[in-house]
């Protein structure tokens, strides 16, 4: 998973945009009330935070082991994904000899353990409620990385929302995709309510772009790469991209899965 947002998205809790008239001019105000979106202390189940864990089914599977092994073996692949995007985003860092770019910091993370074996009796619970039941082995590291999504994470902290700056990091993505060594699997934006193009921190039809390139590189007869293109009335701002790392030539951890 590849989260694109705004260092205003970890000084809020809430984003709101009001239109100010002010002298005869329009002017787009980001206001942010609230506490402070501080890191979470520690990893959650679901990102909406829609799901509740059912605690029977966590301590009823045998799993730590093998979440374990899941973690362990991803660290390496977090290693592989980090040099990637350095790689491929260089350009767009925000440094001292490059001051205007686009990007503030890029970060990963990997699942703790305890978060896998959480996320798996979630996961669980949900695909054998639904109408038609898909289960997995639950006990079994293998089943468990192509089950869970969002093992492997990296952030992508932008430092404003100039969407010409940042359509140089779709460029980026798009060229890694080309070559190869960036799989995406879907892709989801998130902006404000009725936000003017000029405004948005992504261009759509970037975005667009980006899923063109991604869809003309993926497999025969595999699912096409939807873009999800959401407004939120809460403020919320940010770009989600679902990739794959199952790609045993491009990662040093040899059919990782993940």
């Amino acid at each position: 998973m590849l989260n694109i947002n705004s260092v205003g998205n970890f000084r809020a809790n809430l984003l709101t945009l009001k239109n100010v008239r002010k002298n005869n001019q329009n002017a787009n105000v980001f206001s942010f009330t609230g506490a402070n979106l501080r890191p979470l202390a520690q990893d959650t189940i679901c990102f909406g935070g829609s799901k509740t864990l059912n605690k029977s089914l966590f301590e009823a599977f045998n799993n730590s082991l093998a979440c374990q092994e899941v973690n362990a073996n991803a660290l390496q692949v977090e290693k592989d994904l980090k040099k990637l995007l350095d790689k491929a985003l260089k350009e767009q860092k925000c440094t001292k000899t490059n001051p205007q770019g686009p990007i503030e910091a890029i970060s990963t993370r990997v699942k703790s353990p305890y978060s896998i074996r959480e996320k798996v009796a979630s996961e669980f619970e949900e695909r054998i409620t639904q109408e038609v039941p898909q289960a997995f082995n639950p006990n079994k590291s293998e089943d468990i990385k192509k089950i869970l999504g969002d093992i492997v994470g990296a952030r992508i902290t932008l430092r404003n929302n100039d969407n010409n700056e940042t359509g140089k990091i779709i460029a980026a993505l798009i060229e890694e995709v080309k070559a190869g060594n960036l799989k995406i699997k879907s892709i989801e934006n998130y902006e404000p309510v009725n936000l003017e193009e000029k405004y948005r921190y992504f261009r759509h039809e970037d975005l667009k772009d980006l899923q063109k390139a991604a869809n003309e590189a993926r497999k025969p007869n595999s699912p096409e790469v939807p873009l999800k293109i959401e407004p939120k009335k809460t403020g919320y701002t940010a770009l989600h991209i679902n990739i794959d790392l199952s790609n045993a030539d491009k990662y040093v951890a040899k059919h990782n899965g993940y």
